[in-house]
This record gives structure tokens, sequence and C-alpha cells, in this order.
């Protein structure tokens, strides 16, 4: 989106130039018109989700213990990508490491990880995954929701509790 701005600098000023003098009027519409066509083609080109999440992570917690959830990215496209992944966590669970930034390189998959701490006793679920990437162009920026649930169970911390056995 950033370079969709800064492309749009020089239509901006060869508009106040026209404002003095018209013959520049014509310059600045085909100036306008190649970004239009630059940006819908750019558009284009990120319209389809070309992008594969998967997620491991063990189904038993311990209570207010860190366990690691790997994040898998496969990249379906032909053009590497930075994927960033952003996991929606149950409302009483910490998170290091969110969000996850990830280079895939193209018909490739590759993992990242975070740490997750579950702060409250039950069952709990992981959620959907939420995942952005830039055009090619640079002009826009992908997010898209990949639909993802893990059903986890936490219990309280066992290992500390048997500290206190005789």
């Amino acid at each position: 989106m950033k370079k969709l701005l800064l492309a749009l600098v020089a239509p901006f000023i060869l508009s106040l130039v026209a404002m003095g003098e018209p013959a520049t009027v014509w310059p600045l519409l085909a100036i306008d018109g190649v970004i239009l066509l630059l940006a819908l083609l750019d558009l284009a080109l990120v319209w389809k989700p070309v992008v594969k999440v998967r997620r491991q992570v063990q189904e038993t917690l311990s209570l207010a213990r860190p366990v690691w959830v790997t994040v898998s990215v496969e990249n379906i496209g032909r053009r590497k990508l930075t994927v960033r992944v952003k996991d929606a966590v149950f409302a009483h669970a910490k998170t290091e490491g969110l969000p996850l930034e990830i280079e895939v390189p193209a018909k490739t998959i590759r993992t990242g990880k975070y740490k997750l701490w579950a702060m409250q006793r039950g069952e709990q679920k992981l959620e959907d995954h939420w995942i952005r990437y830039t055009s090619p162009a640079g002009f826009w920026i992908r997010q898209h929701r990949i639909e993802a649930e893990a059903k986890l169970r936490v219990f309280p911390d066992v290992q500390a509790v048997r500290h206190y056995e005789l």
C-alpha cells in the first residue's frame, strides 16, 4: 500500500503544475492510467490465495507451562513470499513469538514456532490462522483467514505437584 501511495506522488505534482499549465493535463491523465493499470494487475496477481497453513501442537497441556506450537506454511504460488501468520489463541493464553514471519520460496514448505502458555484449566481451542503477504509490486497486502481448530485439554501442573510427594 505504501508503494501505491509513493507511485501517486508524480501525478500529484503534475496536478499542481496542471493548475498553472493546462498542457500538462494529458500527460497527467496518462500517468494516472498507467498507475491504475499496474495497481489492478498487481491486485489480480494476489487475488487468489496461494498459501496453505497447518499447525502442530500437543493436545494435553499443563497449566502455565510453555509448549511449542509448530506452524507449517506451504507456498503453492510461483514466487517467494514473506508470510506473516497470526494464530487466534484462546482468551486465557499467553504467547511468545507471534506473529510469525516466515520466508517461503515458491512451491516450498517452511515452518516456524511460537510458545504458548495456557493460563486456565479445562478445554480450550486454538482457532483460525490469519495470514498476510504482499503483492508482487507491493501495492497491496493480501490478508485472509485459514480455518483451523485445535482442541486442547489443560490440566493442573502435575510436575509441580510431584514435588510434594512423599
